[in-house]
């Protein structure tokens, strides 16, 4: 269980977490309403402002968890790849999003990702991503 540093559960130790893709890192990602089609609203309006205090680490490993379900096609705006980073978030949980970018650092050397050209892609779409953002992480 992670500690509690005032009253916010601690983040738990990620490869690459020091430095600019460390803790402090928040990105402010798009904002998603009414009509966007990624989240449910049921007929209610609603905004969703991504606001994450994620590494690129961890935004690639939520994208990874989804290589099953997702295609190249599926990353190809901005939009796309902070929308499905922001729904599996909300889905699954930080806490998943983290352990899964402990499973990749310790699977990648060993060479037994399932999908390493996924990853790779996933990478190389954070990056593109965040590029030029304040407060962006490097991938």
């Amino acid at each position: 269980m992670a500690a509690e540093h005032g009253g916010h559960p601690a983040r738990p130790e990620v490869a690459g977490a020091a430095g600019p893709d460390g803790p402090g890192a928040v990105l402010a990602g798009p904002v998603f309403a009414t009509g966007s089609g990624w989240f449910d609203g049921d007929g209610r309006p609603y905004v969703v402002r991504v606001e994450l205090p994620l590494s690129a680490t961890e935004m690639v490993a939520a994208l990874y968890g989804e290589h099953d379900r997702l295609t190249p096609a599926d990353l190809g705006t901005e939009e796309e790849v902070w929308g499905h980073i922001a729904v599996v978030v909300v889905q699954e949980g930080l806490l998943a999003v983290w352990q899964l970018a402990g499973v990749i650092e310790r699977a990648e050397p060993c060479r037994v990702l399932a999908t390493p050209e996924w990853l790779a892609l996933c990478r190389k779409r954070v990056a593109e991503v965040t590029a030029g953002r304040t407060g962006a992480p490097l991938a």
